[in-house]
């Protein structure tokens, strides 16, 4: 046989195994694309462009991307472990311990945002996302649930310094101590909560019957979400190196501090804020926490969370969490800033 003879049949099998490759990636490619919506393309258009005025007004943006780099290596594991456990079915077996088989769907709705501010405030704000909505979008439908978890895992995310990244960042530049700050937080947290749970689970319409055929979740789709956010918040920081100080009254500061949040994501507007006094710092960190219930966009928590939920087709409207979080802020404020006064004046 001659060497042009052997070569044919090599050459078969080698196209045939590329065209089985390009079938591969096509089809991981085409399920990311079919994930591609209005704001996932808004927020990488918007990163690019701070990406590039930040090169062009800074000039370097290397150690803003090292310094934000942390926080977002943590949110990414933490996304990776949520999914592992939701693989191999532990948060549905934690669903059915906490709200039983036969809740009524009311029930179950606040058996999961009492979870949801618990972890949120207990451990993090970010792993009550990863683990409220697949426990919510396997036993319900709709109902406002999904940006129902994302209101009260940002309110709740207040109790700890270590519930919220930007609380740790906020308290980096204060001498307040861990014990002392738990010592204002708990109170105020305690009823935000109570009273965020209680409005949401009245507005509340979850359906009775669990979802037919629930997606896998989309590992590509959610890095999509967080590596933009990434680039956007380094390149804020970079451009922002000294930072925006914070003044006036404490409801000045809250206001200021929440729209930044909603506006940049709190994240980045963490990094750039210069609180001055206990009333300054606090009024940063609410606002830091609340704020992102503005906007989708306000805290990678959100972004999370509505990714999660459109992964396993449930719902998540931008509108109705703007409206949501617009109607609980000012409440939200009034009664955390009372609690920590109280909680001051005992102290």
């Amino acid at each position: 046989m001659s060497p042009l003879q052997l070569s044919r049949p090599i050459r078969q099998i080698l196209e045939h195994s590329a065209t089985l490759a390009l079938s591969c990636v096509d089809s991981k490619i085409a399920g990311f694309v079919s994930t591609t919506d209005r704001l996932r393309l808004s927020i990488w258009a918007a990163a690019a462009l701070l990406m590039v005025t930040a090169r062009i007004r800074s000039g370097d943006i290397v150690a803003a991307l090292s310094a934000d780099a942390p926080p977002f290596l943590i949110l990414a594991a933490v996304i990776l472990l949520g999914l592992l456990a939701d693989q191999l079915g532990l948060i549905r077996l934690l669903s059915r311990l906490i709200v039983p088989a036969h809740a009524s769907p009311r029930r179950l709705a606040l058996g999961v945002l009492c979870l949801t501010g618990l972890l949120s405030g207990l451990v993090n704000i970010d792993v009550a996302v990863v683990i409220a909505i697949p426990m919510a979008s396997a036993r319900t439908r709709g109902g406002l649930m999904a940006e129902a978890i994302a209101l009260t895992a940002n309110s709740a995310s207040f109790l700890l310094p270590s519930s919220n990244v930007t609380t740790l960042l906020v308290l980096s530049r204060t001498p307040l101590s861990p014990t002392g700050f738990i010592e204002m937080s708990w109170l105020a947290w305690t009823v935000v909560l109570i009273l965020t749970v209680s409005c949401l689970s009245f507005l509340l319409r979850p359906g009775a019957e669990s979802l037919n055929a629930p997606r896998e979740a989309n590992l590509l789709a959610l890095l999509a979400d967080l590596l933009p956010l990434y680039l956007a918040a380094s390149a804020i920081r970079g451009m922002l190196v000294h930072g925006l100080g914070l003044g006036g009254s404490f409801v000045t500061q809250f206001l200021f501090a929440s729209v930044l949040a909603a506006a940049l994501d709190n994240l980045p507007a963490a990094s750039v804020i210069h609180a001055h006094g206990v009333a300054g710092h606090w009024a940063a960190i609410l606002g830091l926490a609340m704020g992102p219930n503005l906007l989708v966009t306000g805290s990678l928590a959100t972004v999370l969370c509505r990714r999660l939920a459109l992964d396993r087709g449930a719902g998540f409207s931008a509108w109705r969490f703007s409206a949501l979080g617009l109607f609980l802020l000012p409440i939200q404020a009034l009664t955390a800033a009372s609690f920590l006064h109280v909680a001051g004046t005992a102290a």
